[in-house]
């Protein structure tokens, strides 16, 4: 089922002399398997509108739809423990999900409070680690020895052996180098595309966005100011210069090439092998598919 926000606002500090606002009026809805990336500048709600899809934030006014569950300003976090299990969040900074002794408990701890048999806690703890790419031999060691990029797979992990149908990331490649970072977003892909989880993340590296998400969602101050295919909106230059977002560098030789009188046509193009091949294919006078 889809995430839905329906008229969602959210007030930091109500009634206080810091009273924020910081999510205005948000309806939006993410359909089931999508790739969804939510951008605007800093400040903007971005990782408060993904705390709201977990139940971490309660929204002051409205409500969220995530599967079977209804998030209002006066549900109890009791009724919604299960949502959870659903929706994983996985947070900018992997240290503030890591508090195990070793990595085995820290990823086993979700399933087994969730009541999941101990055989098949071990059987999700050997897979995953397989499938982020980090050996077993890890499993003793304590998470704060690990490496950024090896802590923020762990992270994942964690979250993964849940098994939640909606995955939520925030800044999933913030301090990784771009192999690491490039690894990283391969592997959220194939969950996306083999393992059919809805994902949705915050970041600020528009290169990701364009080459991996299928939809971006742009937020500026609380509220949301475009929702489209990540190519239109990155050619939209008001809108780029409103939001003060960079667009991507694919994407400025493009516009460069385009405004240079060459017809590409910018649909094609999410990263620099795409602009090549959309170079090669005007020149021989193809034609756009």
């Amino acid at each position: 089922m889809p995430v839905t926000f329906n008229n969602v606002s959210y007030i930091y500090l109500p009634h206080s002399p810091y009273e924020h606002v910081a999510l205005k009026h948000v309806n939006l809805k993410i359909e089931d398997q999508e790739f969804v990336a939510i951008i605007g500048p800093t400040g903007s709600g971005k990782s408060t509108l993904l705390q709201h899809i977990n139940g971490l934030l309660l929204p002051s006014e409205g409500s969220i739809n995530v599967n079977e569950y209804t998030i209002t300003p006066k549900t109890k976090v009791r009724s919604i423990r299960n949502l959870r299990r659903e929706a994983g969040l996985v947070f900018q900074f992997p240290e503030y999900q890591l508090f195990e002794a070793n990595v085995h408990d820290d990823i086993a701890f979700g399933p087994k409070n969730f009541g999941v048999p101990a055989a098949e806690i071990e059987e999700r703890i050997n897979s995953l680690m397989t499938t982020v790419g980090l050996p077993t031999s890890l499993l003793e060691r304590s998470p704060f020895e690990l490496s950024g990029g090896q802590k923020r797979r762990v992270a994942l992990c964690g979250i993964l052996a849940m098994n939640p149908s909606i995955l939520v990331l925030d800044e999933p490649t913030a301090g990784l180098d771009p192999r690491g970072g490039a690894k990283s977003l391969n592997l959220i892909k194939k969950l996306n595309e083999e393992q059919g989880k809805t994902i949705i993340l915050v970041t600020h590296e528009m290169d990701i966005v364009l080459e991996y998400c299928q939809r971006v969602i742009l937020l500026i101050d609380g509220e949301v100011k475009a929702d489209g295919k990540p190519a239109d909106i990155f050619m939209n230059q008001e809108l780029l210069a409103e939001s003060k977002i960079v667009q991507p560098q694919v994407l400025q030789v493009a516009t460069r090439l385009i405004k240079g009188g060459l017809k590409l046509d910018y649909r094609n193009i999410k990263n620099a092998e795409d602009l090549a091949n959309e170079i090669a294919r005007v020149k021989k006078g193809g034609v756009s598919k």
